[in-house]
């Protein structure tokens, strides 16, 4: 059975405009420490997370698009 888990924190510059909080997203390598170093998950759900980026024109709409 596979189980999953939404994590949320203060939202970035990209968000904030539209929300109070986003998801938490983790790389590859903060994943062992989330789950074993109660410090590291602690900095992690305090860190503020990296600006959100559109890098491909693909057509979907942009936050600028629903100002």
């Amino acid at each position: 059975m596979n189980c999953f888990i939404i994590l949320t924190t203060a939202p970035n510059d990209s968000v904030a405009p539209i929300h109070d909080r986003m998801p938490l997203l983790l790389s590859h390598e903060q994943v062992r420490p989330w789950l074993v170093d109660a410090g590291a998950a602690l900095e992690l759900l305090c860190s503020r997370p990296p600006l959100l980026l559109r890098t491909s024109c693909d057509g979907q709409l942009g936050f600028d698009d629903l100002a």
